[in-house]
């Protein structure tokens, strides 16, 4: 597959360099240890790699500019009365956009999982309840 950045090719070099390496690993022990070998500096970013992997982004940017998604509306614009149903009461609308954001390395995607977990069972998300009926 594609791989636009550099992290993720090393990444999968040394997922795919342990694999044929270490006989008895699982495919999840082989991607474990690549991880933290890019997380401890055992597995290196190929810095020819990065720089290519800037160039193209960069060079798609370019090269395939698109409409935009969405209008932005004004923060003055948007307003909100207090009867909207929410799917986690105060936080997440059952339609819409929510943003959830954060420093690198902040566990977003975990958080992010959590919610929709708990979302989908019906459950209360950080004691905050569900407005509508699951």
């Amino acid at each position: 597959w594609p791989v636009a950045d550099a992290s993720t090719s090393s990444l999968m070099r040394e997922f795919y360099r342990i694999r044929e390496t270490s006989a008895g690993n699982t495919k999840l022990e082989a991607m474990q240890q690549a991880q933290l070998g890019l997380l401890r500096g055992t597995a290196k970013v190929d810095k020819t790699e990065a720089a290519r992997a800037m160039i193209q982004v960069e060079i798609i940017r370019v090269a395939k500019p698109t409409a935009p998604a969405f209008n932005l509306e004004r923060l003055d614009a948007i307003t909100f009365d207090g009867s909207e149903t929410w799917l986690v009461t105060g936080l997440l609308p059952p339609a819409g956009l929510a943003v959830l954001y954060g420093p690198p390395g902040s566990h977003k995607s975990f958080v992010a999982l959590d919610l929709a977990i708990k979302v989908a069972a019906g459950r209360a998300w950080a004691e905050r309840p569900r407005s509508l009926p699951a």
